[in-house]
């Protein structure tokens, strides 16, 4: 991860679901730069890398949105992990699958 939260186009490409049933936490960025790659990492890269470094210089922040997928077990587990790592909120968790339970954090 970069300094500012976002992944490198590396781990960006890893992170992308890879199929309809597959649910992920993604940035605005990787969620613009898939169409463009057409499935090809260096076309991917190539494009996330220069959308990331306009975003940056504009003073975008990231922005990581979710990619639900058909499997429900799979879409509790990305939203879950997301929480966990702070991309989203629990509020945002919670509008998207209402029956989530999260343990109180002290």
């Amino acid at each position: 991860m970069d300094t500012d939260g976002r992944p490198t186009a590396d781990e960006a490409w890893a992170m992308l679901p890879r199929s309809e049933v597959e649910s992920a936490c993604i940035t605005g960025e990787m969620m613009a730069a898939w169409p463009v790659s057409r499935g090809s990492k260096s076309r991917f890269t190539s494009y996330y890398n220069g959308t990331v470094a306009r975003n940056r210089s504009a003073g975008i922040d990231v922005w990581w949105r979710m990619s639900l997928g058909a499997d429900p077990l799979g879409q509790e587990r990305a939203l879950r992990d997301a929480v966990a790592k702070k991309r989203i909120t629990r509020e945002y968790a919670l509008r998207i699958d209402g029956s989530l339970v999260f343990e109180e954090v002290e």
